[in-house]
């Protein structure tokens, strides 16, 4: 296929140029100096040094990273020669799960699993991350510092566990199964130009993570045979792996089991990861911008009064929402999509060859002068529907969870739970930011602060 986008393709003499990129071992050394930072400092160095189009690395480690909204267009509106490519996430979530598997089968999986994110499956699951955050909220002492990021992230790994493999499972496991699963996430989100590697390669990402993976897989299969020995009630509403053992469903499935084991794990990996990103963006930006703090407060008493937050009540905090948005526009949780071309293609004056590694930027396209006005302000206004400002952004220019095509599956989810929990948080007590430094960016297939996000807890309400 053959772009649209303006640009010579040819250098003089009729040679193709060179993808631009870091040549000289300084140039090499200073982009892989700014991947150690964060994968969203690395993009942004590419972009800015070497402009829409940039390539780095070699063999297994070559990506070419695309910038901008008519590149997002091109490729992100193109399943056919743009095939989703996250390896790192294919690593532990398996074969036949949704992340890894091609265009029409994930639609296919897609359509059979929709039942599992109805509102009334949704809402009892942010109603157990709020019941998880209620009880770390009530255990932090007053006149104290924090981390309310790893607080927040803890109450929604462990209401994921619940709502994704079974009741019971934390009690039989102990923190074994938590501790796991964050090791697992440890390697995923590293900020290393070896993180790239694994993503090209799930094969060696499955050996580095042979040990927690097993232990992983030991707990979903010994759920598997609970339920079909009765052993496990199922939950009401029913979880996945209730779900799928349904005779009218697990026929359907590719792989039988196999595949009730990947779609488990990348459901857990789709709910808690992004959903605590954002949760924690979420809250920084109310407590870094006291005006938009006063107005939420005003909207929870005004919608709420001494009503605790549930997910059904969350859906009248129209500003939480806007908050939830721009702080997701700020810093997407998904930083980058990664797709593989089938066939060879022009872009901006450059021949990508078949089979290279693409990498989209969520967080440069986000932050671009181009899409929207004052690009480094924090105003949740500008998702104000009542007004122009969102009519006026191109799709391609804002994508915090993925393509509309391949969305992360936790998006609707975390729609309902970030402002709930965000609305529980304010409902609790006051804090504020323990640090007036903005946080330092981190994270591979999430972005988050790397130093967590400390707060300082006040008098209860």
């Amino acid at each position: 296929m053959t772009s649209h986008l303006s640009g010579p393709v040819t250098a003089p003499g009729g040679r193709r140029p060179r993808l631009p990129g870091p040549r000289t071992p300084r140039e090499v050394a200073t982009a892989l100096d700014s991947f150690r930072d964060s994968v969203a400092a690395g993009m942004s160095h590419l972009h800015h040094t070497y402009g829409p189009v940039a390539a780095l690395g070699i063999g297994p480690l070559r990506w070419t990273f695309l910038f901008g909204t008519d590149a997002n267009e091109l490729v992100l509106g193109n399943t056919e020669n743009f095939e989703f490519s996250y390896g790192g996430l294919q690593a532990i979530a398996g074969d036949t799960a949704l992340v890894a598997l091609p265009n029409a089968e994930n639609r296919t999986m897609r359509q059979l699993l929709r039942p599992l994110f109805d509102r009334e499956h949704v809402d009892a699951y942010a109603d157990r991350v709020l019941d998880r955050v209620r009880d770390r909220l009530a255990a932090w002492p007053q006149n104290t510092t924090v981390d309310a990021y790893t607080e927040l992230r803890l109450a929604v790994r462990l209401a994921s566990v619940d709502s994704f493999i079974g009741p019971g499972v934390l009690n039989r496991e102990g923190n074994t199964l938590d501790t796991t699963l964050e090791q697992l996430h440890t390697v995923l989100n590293r900020s290393s130009i070896l993180t790239l590697l694994v993503w090209n390669a799930p094969r060696l990402g499955r050996l580095r993570l042979r040990k927690p993976l097993s232990r992983i897989d030991r707990v979903v299969h010994a759920e598997i045979t609970r339920r079909r020995a009765g052993a496990t009630p199922t939950p009401d509403p029913i979880d996945p792996i209730g779900f799928l053992l349904r005779p009218g469903i697990y026929p359907e499935l590719p792989a039988g089991d196999h595949t009730v084991r990947d779609t488990v794990v990348s459901l857990l990996i789709a709910s808690y990861d992004p959903t605590s990103s954002a949760l924690g963006w979420s809250l920084y930006g109310l407590l870094a911008n006291p005006e938009v703090l006063a107005e939420a407060k005003r909207e929870v008493a005004r919608e709420l009064g001494d009503e605790p937050v549930r997910a059904a009540t969350a859906r009248r905090l129209k500003y939480l929402g806007h908050v939830v948005a721009e702080a997701i526009r700020v810093h997407p949780p998904v930083v980058a999509s990664a797709r593989h071309c089938v066939k060879g293609f022009e872009v901006h004056g450059h021949r990508i060859p078949a089979g290279s590694r693409l990498m989209l930027s969520q967080f440069t396209s986000h932050r671009s002068p181009d899409s929207w006005p004052d690009p480094e302000r924090f105003d949740p206004d500008r998702w104000d529907r009542t007004g122009t400002a969102t009519a006026a952004v191109p799709p391609a220019a804002y994508f915090p969870y993925g393509s509309p095509r391949r969305r992360c599956p936790g998006s609707g989810m975390a729609a309902v739970i970030v402002p709930a929990v965000l609305a529980a948080v304010l409902q609790a007590g006051d804090i504020t930011l323990a640090d007036d430094h903005p946080p330092r960016l981190d994270g591979f297939a999430a972005l988050r602060p790397k130093a967590g996000l400390p707060v300082r807890v006040h008098q209860p309400h």
